[in-house]
């Protein structure tokens, strides 16, 4: 079964979507929930789930559909229902029933809703909050965003979150994003992979080169994308050298950077433990861990290299590297958000990712930027010149 890896709604959509009425499965988890941080409500009854997404601002359907295959996502411990979705974990407590603005929870394309709901969205899942000249910025966008038509929306919206670095993006249906992604541009010499999510080649002195535009695909985590995945590294991972560069990827699926990671990693590792914002404190949200190969790891040199590009997923997979014996991270500190951002559908139609989670390392510190073992600028010639 696909499952989607990059929005909670999107994990049970998906898994909806595929499977019918389902009542026998559905039983045990009938009723309504709520989870703890992630602003997200289902519901469940007979048979079927509806999915919502809400802010104090907005409740909005945005999935509903038969339960069968829904305990292939779903548990319960205890009282609490538990999602898992590839490492992350998302806990749900028990309403009585939902809020009052959830009665009427249907889109809109007022861009001052959209608006709103993207300003409470980041103000409750944000983690870290925004700066401090947010709350100016909004009003100014919340004045153009008036009447306005999707351009300019979407030119108020890229405004707004400018100054955010790329933390928080906007997506419309035809992938414009808000601010834009930069480009990946890979070295001479190399190729890109048939998705355009990585390209391969070999560099001087015969060391292989893996970059990456983003970890796997956007928004599926299939067996297929899985091989994919395996037989890129595996290919890299031949010769005797090997650079993964990071500098640029951004997004991706989390399971498939610990899949990645398992070629280098000689022992079980739990790389980080996520934490997910909710209200003022954050929440248990699962572990990082790393299982290696049971045919052994890679025993030649690697040099992966990361910026202030490197961003979410690719940071998970930098710091599960960096805790590899062969591998050196060269170059500059990542983006500091670690982990795949939380995905939520706004009132027009448009998508919005904001990172809402932190990563611990084993004594409890927030990992934040993962630190190159070489600091250098220009990290190519610096791990060639290493590699040779």
């Amino acid at each position: 079964m696909t499952r989607r890896a990059l929005a909670l709604a999107v994990v049970l959509a998906v898994v909806l979507a595929a499977c019918d009425p389902g009542a026998r499965e559905a039983e045990p988890f009938t009723g309504i929930w709520e989870s703890e941080g992630w602003g997200t409500f289902l519901l469940v009854e007979g048979g079927d789930v509806e999915i919502f997404e809400h802010t104090e601002v907005h409740c909005l359907s945005v999935a509903s559909g038969g339960a069968r295959g829904i305990a292939d996502v779903l548990s319960l411990d205890g009282e609490r229902l538990v999602m898992r979705d590839n490492d992350r974990v998302v806990r749900f407590d028990p309403i009585e029933l939902l809020p009052p603005r959830c009665a009427d929870a249907s889109g809109s394309p007022d861009p001052e809703r959209a608006i709103a709901v993207l300003a409470a969205t980041v103000d409750e899942q944000m983690a870290p909050p925004p700066d401090p000249e947010w709350e100016e910025r909004l009003a100014e966008a919340s004045l153009l965003a008036a009447g306005a038509d999707d351009s300019v929306l979407l030119e108020a919206i890229g405004d707004l979150l400018d100054p955010l670095g790329g933390a928080v993006r906007v997506a419309t249906p035809d992938r414009d994003v808000a601010p834009p992604r930069p480009r990946f541009e890979p070295p001479d010499g190399t190729s890109p992979a048939a998705d355009g999510a990585a390209a391969t080649g070999t560099m001087s002195a015969g060391v292989a080169y893996v970059g990456f535009d983003r970890i796997g695909p956007f928004d599926e985590d299939t067996e297929e994308s899985e091989r994919e995945l395996t037989s890129l590294v595996d290919e890299a991972v031949r010769s005797s050298a090997v650079i993964i560069d990071l500098r640029a990827a951004d997004g991706g699926v989390l399971g498939h950077a610990l899949l990645a990671a398992t070629r280098f990693v000689p022992t079980q590792t739990v790389v980080g433990r996520m934490e997910a914002r909710a209200g003022d404190g954050f929440v248990p949200a699962g572990d990082l861990t790393v299982t290696p190969l049971p045919t052994g790891v890679y025993e030649g040199d690697a040099f992966v290299l990361v910026g202030p590009r490197t961003r979410g997923v690719a940071e998970v997979l930098a710091l599960a590297l960096s805790t590899a014996p062969t591998v050196t991270l060269v170059g500059a500190p990542t983006a500091g958000t670690p982990g795949p951002p939380l995905i939520r559908f706004l009132p027009n139609g448009w998508t919005l990712s904001v990172p809402n989670l932190r990563v611990l390392d084993g004594a409890g510190a927030e990992v934040g930027f993962v630190e190159p073992d070489v600091v250098s600028d220009d990290p190519m010639a610096d791990a060639l010149r290493m590699a040779g």
